[in-house]
């Protein structure tokens, strides 16, 4: 096996200590070294390479969303260097879009997150990739470092993060650091766990998991039962559309129940939602209103 193989559509799995031939081998040897920012770019470079879709003009059309998922271990590493990394970032991947002469559909944007599944063994590394236009990239969340390359570039910080084991933590979702989103309303469990969704953002609330989609919200404390894509929110003006995911356990909103991928506007300042019969309750509050 190379140092990238293609796991399904959308996701590469990446020997770091490969992606740069033998000379980085060593570094998971017996003198094992952390990951660095500049063997994270090459990671990243390597993926963008097997992208082979192409514009109507006929140029190659790139991926310009990379989420990249490291062991605990390795994303602590990068913690103490997240402006490095984004130096090394920026440069060698507008270097590489230019190289390949290729388009993109919006802005470039790299997350890094943590594996929080402890699924990955150290030097090991899971990209996955996706088209999105600049309104649609996913925003910093709870203990992520994002990188924002193109018009206004925005470079994130990694924040603190919530205890993994834990159902505590405030996780904004949106577009914080342009400021350009409202925040609309909040979602809350018991625990204290809770995240601030922001108008004509759709959220995804579900488990904790590696590899989750953009603008999710993970709903620490949740049991098995509860599914790690299981229901969806938008804020849209004075309402906010509530949904189940498509093959996601049951969901009850406000008493009622609702089949697998029916979304419902409700124009209530508090939205009460239970998943998996009862399993996991949240609460939809619009901000601005007091009950």
């Amino acid at each position: 096996m190379g140092a990238v193989f293609r796991e399904d559509a959308g996701q590469f799995r990446v020997r770091l200590a490969e992606v740069e031939g033998g000379a980085f081998r060593r570094l998971f040897g017996r003198e094992r070294r952390e990951v660095d920012p500049y063997l994270v770019s090459r990671a990243v470079v390597e993926v963008m390479r097997r992208c082979q879709s192409r514009a109507p003009s006929g140029q190659r059309l790139v991926w310009n969303e990379y989420r990249l998922i490291l062991a605990p271990q390795d994303f602590e590493h990068l913690r103490t260097l997240q402006d490095y990394l984004a130096r090394e970032l920026r440069g060698i991947l507008e270097a590489e879009v230019g190289r390949l002469r290729a388009e993109l559909v919006g802005d470039l944007c790299v997350h890094v997150v943590v594996d929080e599944a402890g699924e990955l063994a150290p030097g090991e590394a899971v990209v996955r990739v996706s088209f999105a236009t600049s309104d649609r990239i996913a925003a910093p969340e709870d203990g992520e470092m994002t990188v924002r390359l193109g018009a206004g570039a925005v470079v994130g910080e990694i924040l603190a993060p919530a205890d993994a084991g834990a159902s505590g933590g405030t996780v904004p979702v949106g577009e914080r650091a342009a400021g350009s989103l409202v925040a609309s309303y909040q979602v809350h469990w018991p625990g204290g766990g809770g995240a601030t969704l922001y108008e004509g953002v759709r959220a995804v609330l579900g488990r904790p998991h590696p590899g989750h989609p953009p603008q999710f919200v993970p709903l620490r404390g949740a049991s098995a039962r509860v599914n790690k894509e299981h229901v969806i929110a938008i804020p849209r003006g004075a309402c906010v559309v509530v949904g189940r995911v498509p093959g996601a356990n049951p969901v009850r909103v406000n008493g009622r129940a609702l089949a697998g991928g029916e979304e419902i506007e409700l124009w209530d300042p508090r939205v009460e939602i239970s998943l998996s019969h009862g399993d996991f309750v949240l609460a939809l509050d619009k901000l601005g209103v007091r009950g």
